[in-house]
């Protein structure tokens, strides 16, 4: 049989994950840790039973010679249990064995089917870790799933219930797969190690929104083999931070410490890494340690930047032996924590971070309470939390009054916010609900008899200090459904008024969803942004909720699935969704639970890289609002914010922010190069911050698909930018007048006046060069140009600059920037230019190739040339293109590859009567 398993991810005992060993079957020194195996190949040693020693059926009588069998408690419990009838087919089997002859096989017959170890069968020590595992092959399971269970009992043949341990229901698609669980060695009672072997069919979960709606299928048929079940004693390891939640905060530098027991008292090597959110290695140490003692240690790794890290601690077992003339080593336990090391707090008061809330609907009570430290730790202010847990009753109001309220008063204290969700609901209102998919606010006013019990003494005690309360969660669809939605809200608003003095009711709805309810008494409503909307498509989709009269709304954000995109990628979609979102006009932006919680045993919360982003991302747009787009070229995307109460502000303290990031420009071109005025920062996702270099007067900052923040810029002056416009944006590319526009817009408080005048492009000519203006505080002034273009200007992109020479608040002589596009509208001429070699002359030749498309509504007819350096010009005569008609025309330049490397090919089209002639310049390097 097959020792060499790569074996499963596990929970340490501080809930880091952890890796048991990982052996092979040439290394001896395996059956150091190997406690006990059973790989069912004991027909080979006389079993000619149908079941292995010391393994039972659930729920069926144990066929055994032993009367103090059923003595002990846990085997009565088990061989009595319901739900496992005692005609499913459970035994040897040799169909699906792994490695030898032999697997043992549970077949379903409807129910459940399982299998347990007696007690006494294997020991375990206080004190000491072990990792079960198992291979596992499923088939013909739709809906039942296997799983192992395993568990410490007490010399008295108790399970401590405590130690459970189950994996995740899995079904394997017929093949092989490796399981386990990690047994805790907390309790000093062990005294011998339970395992469980099940083939389950679905429950109905407590907190299932459908409650008695949900149709649960289950399998009549279907099998599950196991094998190799092998208990392996492995080091305990913890790992952690100075903080309990791993989030640190600077000045604080983060420090590292971990611990390990290993009752083997062996040798260990210790390897500590971390890894950023691009999981690239940032920082490492290796030591050896002596583990015939406990070992308590630190260590405060280099770390380049602020941000979110992956920390893996990983053991190896170092050996020698007899037949090993080299020291070896094996890897016999990891633990996986994750960091947070965001930078100092910013002078952002806690009112101005309330709009940004996480949402926290749904966690358990032990985690719960954990929380206000979390958000304090993240520099975070606001929270949504749950009315209830699913399992709350009517008798448990009280204890869950008090829970509540220990975790609103340190928030609202310090000048957070919190709203309180309606969702989930208790069991008996779920159950009550004629259509969970609507969400509670039916059952709100069809059964007060129901939900005042639960209800009422919130609403009594904390109505004083909570305004928001969100009726129902924004996973479900259905309040955008209700027929009379507007009925509801207000017969629901009597009643919540009678019991608070001023509540504000929030209905959970979908981005997708169209806005209802016009009118003046409108509710807050809480939009679920899924991950299938992108990050620029949430403007397009809030537009609605903005028409008069406005709408008052948060944006709850959903992040991309871990399982498809990197941590990178969700961090950098999150910060765009949250920019987005509140250049919407969001009233605030809400994050479900960034976080992972660890065993329930030990509550603890371990923060996600969203947690980070979404802190240091908070401290940007706090305080602020969107005021304008700053058009900087194709492909590049540029907000401008600036702060809601300049006032709070230092004289002459620049209050704006840009927040600009590439989202498809070239690396080449993506770039930010113009004054900004005062002394911008730049800062990224995650807090880092840096100073942005001025050359030659003007400041440069290179953008990326992830977005910076730039501090401290002149505001106005970005506005005045972004208010710069040359108009019109296209100019047909035809030997006439062109009658265009400058328009000047003035952000500032008071009249601004001075000069502008226009430099590139300097071989156009336009009228007048120069003007002056006089522009009053908010008004917009346009003056007007005649421009003449070359015959020989190549059609695309232009740019127009501007040297402005004006006195606003303080003597400004800036360049302003604009781009028009020169081209025809009606024709479309697609070029490219490639070298073929000539078969007739063995030559490489120079071809162009032009496909023409006329985009009008009547014919036209044309000329199409090319010309090379040192070769006559050519033409090709298109005497008549009707609409929506395309031809090719080709130039083939002989032996011209050598001139094509050295020169440009200028190729185009010109109207056989009229005006208009489009010229193109073509390189090898830019042919398509």
């Amino acid at each position: 049989m097959c020792l060499g398993l790569v074996l499963g991810i596990f929970a340490s005992a501080t809930g880091a994950q952890t890796v048991p060993p990982a052996v092979a079957a040439d290394q001896p020194v395996e059956l150091r840790r190997l406690i006990r195996r059973f790989d069912f190949e004991e027909r080979k040693g006389g079993n000619f039973e149908d079941m292995p020693r010391h393994w039972f059926a659930i729920g069926r009588e144990a066929r055994t010679s032993d009367a103090s069998f059923l003595k002990k408690n846990l085997h009565d419990v088990l061989t009595h249990r319901d739900g496992f009838p005692n005609y499913a087919s459970i035994g040897f089997d040799t169909r699906q064995p792994h490695g030898g002859e032999y697997s043992l096989h549970l077949g379903l017959n409807g129910g459940d089917t399982g299998v347990f170890i007696e007690v006494g069968a294997v020991r375990a020590v206080p004190g000491s870790d072990y990792q079960i595992t198992t291979l596992l092959r499923t088939t013909r399971l739709t809906h039942a799933r296997a799983r192992l269970v395993a568990y410490l009992i007490d010399a008295d043949g108790h399970r401590i219930d405590a130690s459970l341990a189950a994996s995740k229901p899995v079904q394997t698609d017929d093949q092989w797969q490796t399981v386990s669980v990690h047994l805790m060695g907390d309790y000093d009672k062990a005294a011998w190690i339970g395992m469980q072997l099940e083939v389950n069919q679905p429950e109905l979960a407590p907190a299932d929104a459908l409650g008695k709606h949900r149709v649960l299928y289950k399998d009549i048929r279907g099998s599950a083999w196991f094998d190799d079940v092998a208990v392996w004693q492995v080091p305990r390891v913890s790992l952690g931070s100075q903080s309990k939640f791993n989030v640190v905060r600077a000045p604080e530098r983060p420090e590292l410490r971990w611990n390990v027991r290993d009752v083997s008292g062996h040798e260990l090597f210790a390897d500590l890494a971390v890894f950023d959110d691009r999981d690239q290695l940032v920082a490492r140490t290796q030591r050896r340690v002596d583990s015939t003692k406990p070992i308590n240690d630190a260590w405060q790794p280099e770390l380049p930047r602020y941000g979110w890290f992956t920390v893996k601690l990983t053991l190896h077992d170092v050996f020698t032996g007899d037949r090993i003339r080299q020291a070896s080593t094996m890897v016999v336990g990891q633990a996986l924590v994750k960091l947070l090391w965001l930078p100092r707090e910013l002078d952002v008061s806690h009112a101005q971070r309330a709009p940004f809330a996480i949402d926290a609907t749904g966690m358990d009570a032990a985690h719960l309470r954990l929380l206000p430290v979390l958000l304090q730790a993240a520099n975070l202010d606001a929270a949504i939390l749950s009315c209830w847990e699913p399992a709350t009753g009517r008798n448990d109001m009280g204890q869950r009054q008090e829970l509540l309220e220990e975790l609103i008063e340190p928030l609202l204290s310090r000048g957070g916010k919190v709203t309180l969700s309606l969702a989930p609901l208790p069991g008996e209102l779920v159950k009550a609900q004629d259509d969970p998919g609507h969400g509670p606010m039916p059952l709100l006013v069809s059964a007060p008899q129901l939900w005042r019990p639960y209800l009422v003494p919130l609403l009594m005690r904390t109505g004083q200090q909570v305004r928001d309360w969100q009726l129902g969660s924004t996973d479900i669809e259905g309040a955008f459904a209700l027929s009379d939605l507007k009925g509801l809200l207000d017969t629901i608003r009597v009643d919540f008024r009678g019991l608070a003095p001023d509540p504000n009711l929030v209905v959970p709805w979908r981005v997708d969803q169209a806005r209802r309810l016009p009118g003046q008494d409108q509710p807050t409503f809480a939009i679920q942004v899924p991950p299938n909307v992108p990050p620029r498509h949430i403007a397009a989709h809030t537009t609605e909720w903005s028409d008069p009269p406005p709408a008052r709304y948060v944006l709850h954000l959903r992040t991309l699935d871990p399982r498809v995109y990197s941590t990178s990628n969700r961090a950098i979609d999150l910060a765009l969704r949250m920019v987005h979102g509140w250049e919407s006009g969001a009233a605030g932006l809400a994050l479900p639970g960034p976080w992972t919680t660890g065993d329930s045993r030990r509550p603890e919360v371990q923060p996600e890289a969203a947690l980070g982003v979404f802190s240091a991302v908070t401290q940007r747009l706090a305080g602020r609002r969107a005021v304008g787009r700053l058009p900087l070229g194709d492909g590049l995307q540029c907000i401008i914010f600036d702060k809601i109460d300049r006032s709070r502000s230092r004289p002459g303290e620049p209050t704006g922010l840009l927040v600009a990031w590439a989202e498809s420009a070239t690396p080449a071109r993506a770039r930010i190069d113009m004054l900004l005025g005062g002394k911008p920062v730049a800062v990224d996702i995650w807090g880092n911050r840096r100073s942005v270099p001025l050359v030659d007067g003007r400041h440069q900052v290179d953008l990326a698909a992830s977005p910076i923040f730039i501090e401290g810029i002149d505001a106005d002056l970005a506005r005045f930018r972004a208010g710069f416009a040359f108009a019109p944006a296209f100019i047909e590319s035809v030997q006439t007048p062109h009658v265009c526009k400058l328009t000047i817009t003035n952000p500032w408080s008071r009249t601004i006046s001075g000069t502008v005048t226009i430099g590139d492009p300097t071989h156009w000519q336009i009228g007048p060069r120069r003007s002056s203006f006089t522009v009053a505080s908010g008004q917009s002034l346009d003056i007007p140009l005649n421009v003449h273009l070359p015959v020989s200007e190549v059609a695309g992109l232009k740019k127009i600059v501007a040297r402005f020479e004006f006195t606003a608040d303080q003597p400004y002589d800036i360049d302003l920037e604009a781009y028009v596009e020169m081209g025809l509208r009606n024709v479309r001429c697609d070029a490219s230019l490639a070298v073929e070699r000539d078969p007739a002359t063995g030559k490489d030749d120079a071809v162009v190739t032009q496909v023409i498309t006329n985009r009008s509504d009547k014919d036209v007819s044309l000329y199409a040339f090319a010309a090379l350096v040192g070769y006559p010009r050519q033409e090709r005569l298109i005497p008549r293109l009707s609409p929506g008609e395309s031809v090719v025309r080709r130039f083939r330049f002989p032996g011209g590859a050598a001139a094509v490397a050295q020169h440009e090919v200028r190729a185009g089209l010109r109207e056989s009567a009229g005006p208009a002639i489009l010229n193109k310049v073509l390189t090898l390097d830019a042919a398509p």
